[in-house]
């Protein structure tokens, strides 16, 4: 066992090393493997001028400083298996990643074996579920799911960016509601926007909401959905019954969606 011990940032030949100082620790070194297992006690190693805490441990090599456990870093904690430091940003694979909120327990996001880089130096960090077409992100307050593959938290702007890439289908990029009165509500989208402050989802780029035996597509293919999944009333949306044998199409509707099965409002037939 150690008391202390410190790795100096900085770049040693293609390998990059974080700033880190660690209290108390237990150590299992394999010179052989290349691979010094440090891991903590009592208290958290800290990593970044104690701007980060790691609960696990850390494995310094000479390709760099490797680890698992638990990181809480700027309002947000990352576990995964498979964490990796360098000077200026870390990563994680097969992580569960978490951005805190006022309420300790209730995240404002919550991601589900995400693949993270978190860049220190731009205060951001890209958030991608490890599978393609599974709903790996939450939003507890706006009460969503998403499958969305980019997802980029900007920590100054209190943000949360997700966009659709080019290759992937929209088929695969869903998001839907997991508030029990809403009946799985669900709708494809190419783009979204959440205020960690205000807790509002806006998404872009949604072809249709299908509730009930309707297609109601809202003004701009864009809708805000607000705190515990309120969607807002649409205003000018279309709606469009389409069956085998019939199709009706409505104009200049002011709709209110109240779940996958049920929906009320005014339109021009």
């Amino acid at each position: 066992d150690g008391y202390f011990g410190t790795i100096l940032p900085g770049q040693v030949g293609e390998a990059s090393f974080p700033e880190a100082e660690m209290g108390s620790f237990r150590m299992y070194w394999l010179p052989k493997k290349d691979s010094m297992f440090l891991r903590t006690i009592d208290d958290p190693f800290s990593f970044y001028g104690a701007t980060a805490k790691l609960t696990g441990a850390a494995n310094v090599t000479q390709k760099g400083v490797f680890g698992y456990g638990s990181l809480l870093t700027r309002g947000s904690i990352a576990e995964s298996e498979n964490l990796s430091f360098k000077e200026l940003t870390y990563a994680a694979t097969h992580a569960n990643f978490t951005v805190l909120s006022d309420d300790p327990e209730k995240p404002a996001m919550a991601g589900d074996d995400i693949n993270l880089f978190f860049d220190l130096t731009t205060n951001t960090a890209d958030i991608h579920p490890e599978q393609i077409g599974v709903a790996a992100i939450s939003f507890p307050y706006a009460q969503m799911k998403t499958s969305i593959t980019n997802a980029t938290w900007f920590l100054e702007d209190s943000v949360i960016t997700m966009t659709k890439p080019e290759d992937v289908s929209l088929q695969d990029t869903y998001f839907y509601s997991i508030r029990p009165e809403l009946d799985s509500l669900a709708f494809n989208a190419e783009k979204a926007i959440y205020d960690i402050k205000s807790y509002e989802l806006n998404v872009q780029g949604i072809p249709y909401i299908f509730a009930a035996d309707a297609k109601i597509v809202p003004e701009g293919n864009e809708t805000t959905i607000l705190a515990n999944s309120k969607l807002q009333t649409f205003t000018n949306a279309e709606i469009i019954f389409q069956y085998p044998e019939a199709y009706h199409y409505l104009s200049k509707g002011v709709i209110d969606i109240q779940s996958s099965k049920s929906f009320s409002g005014s339109a021009v037939y």
